[in-house]
């Protein structure tokens, strides 16, 4: 992504509160590279193709919340998406 940041170990501990946006599935490295002891919610889609995932990073201690978007009308109230 241009102009993000590229950080490594303590950098990200000063960052509080921070947003990370990571490609689907990089989530699940979080544990490896964000600093322990602070909060992290990942937004996993609502699709049944992401249910594995939320659940796989609720094992690392992530709070997975679900959400989808990209859609127009009722199908975005169906899949739980912003309104």
């Amino acid at each position: 992504v241009d102009g993000s940041a590229q950080m490594s170990g303590d950098a990200y501990s000063q960052l509080e509160p921070a947003i990370i946006a990571l490609w689907h599935g990089q989530h699940l490295l979080t544990p490896a590279y964000y600093p322990g002891g602070r909060p992290v919610v990942a937004m996993v889609s609502r699709s049944a193709d992401a249910e594995l995932n939320a659940l796989m990073i609720e094992k690392f201690g992530i709070e997975a919340v679900r959400g989808s978007g990209g859609r127009e009308g009722s199908k975005r109230r169906d899949k739980g998406g912003a309104k």
